[in-house]
């Protein structure tokens, strides 16, 4: 494809350098992944400390129209609906920068210099320890990656195609832009994409059996072949036509009497076995156009974390004999160095 003229806002491997959880990023050149994430490595010994273990991922993708007034509420359905990624799209932020949402979710976001387009990845309490890269390649794809105990570097990208009605070659710049991006990954690192592609891959599958499944809606057009052959390009699947559900648990987009299914989220060929379940979940109501979409994974290897308990103030205990003792060292403690800080004058003098 001929490159066209996409801005790049900031092509950086991580930016701001706060992202990233630096002191684990020398791990993510592991070949053998054997150690990639060694956080338990960390901790005191003499801390007390416990594993949480993690069987499942619930990957999501959204189109919000703008995240301007939506963040406590978007922080608030993920929760609900017990998600840890989320990949978002128009949120119609300038600049690229991290926040906190609430509720434990970072936000890392990628802009350009007006409100329009831009880019976003959510990550739950969990996964913000691990995180070891951000890609921000323009104000329609970004990628964050992963480094966790025992497993292979994960790649989550947000992307952001352009519309049906954008030009030639503003779509094949994005596409190029994208196809660079997976060059950079090998073929070992496991990769999520949840995007709005802007096409429709539809539900025959003849011609890519090997990249959607028989569940697709509507009519296959020439953004969604582009879409396929992207998909055929890296050996990656469209993971929500591969789920038998009804037309309501399909349709990524509704306004009026119109209704598509133009958002996806695909995956390693490899790592389709993977997903337990994807669909839309019509039942939210932040946006009024753009539907959410989750899929369930279920990990080869659960994902181990190593959290420190911090130890908790036993207020009640002050009005027990263990408070009187406590405030009388105290007392003698103060005691003491208000002899010591007189006898110091005293000396001065």
């Amino acid at each position: 494809m001929k490159k066209g003229n996409i801005k790049k806002v900031n092509t950086a491997r991580a930016y701001p350098r706060s992202d990233v959880n630096e002191r684990n990023a020398k791990y993510a050149d592991n070949e053998e992944y054997a150690r990639a994430f060694p956080v338990s490595d960390e901790y005191d010994k003499n801390e007390k400390s416990h594993i949480l273990i993690q069987s499942k991922i619930k990957l999501a993708m959204w189109n919000l129209g703008t995240l301007t007034g939506r963040g406590q509420e978007l922080a608030k359905v993920l929760q609900a609906r017990k998600i840890n990624i989320c990949c978002l799209q128009e949120t119609k932020w300038k600049g690229s920068k991290s926040r906190d949402l609430g509720l434990g979710y970072q936000l890392l976001y990628c802009g350009n210099t007006s409100m329009r387009n831009g880019v976003a990845i959510v990550l739950d309490e969990n996964l913000k320890q691990p995180l070891i890269d951000v890609e921000r390649r323009n104000d329609r794809l970004m990628a964050v990656k992963l480094a966790m105990d025992n497993q292979p570097p994960l790649n989550i990208i947000s992307a952001y195609a352009p519309q049906t009605g954008c030009g030639e070659s503003e779509k094949e710049a994005f596409w190029d832009e994208f196809d660079d991006l997976l060059i950079l990954m090998t073929p070992e690192e496991l990769k999520y994409i949840g995007g709005d592609l802007n096409g429709h891959v539809g539900a025959n599958n003849t011609t890519y059996k090997d990249i959607q499944g028989k569940f697709g809606y509507g009519t296959l057009n020439k953004d969604g072949e582009q879409i396929l052959e992207f998909c055929a390009r890296h050996h990656l699947e469209v993971v929500n036509t591969f789920f038998n559900k009804k037309s309501e648990h399909l349709v990524t987009y509704k306004s009026g009497n119109k209704q598509s299914q133009i958002d996806y989220i695909l995956t390693n060929r490899d790592l389709l076995r993977t997903f337990r379940d994807c669909k839309v979940i019509p039942e939210e109501s932040l946006t009024s156009q753009h539907r959410i979409l989750v899929g369930c994974i279920a990990l080869i290897k659960p994902i181990k974390y190593t959290t420190v308990k911090i130890p908790k103030i036993k207020w009640h205990l002050l009005n027990t004999e263990i408070g009187d003792k406590l405030l009388e060292e105290i007392r003698e403690i103060l005691t003491e160095d208000m002899k010591n800080g007189h006898n110091i004058s005293a000396e001065n003098t």
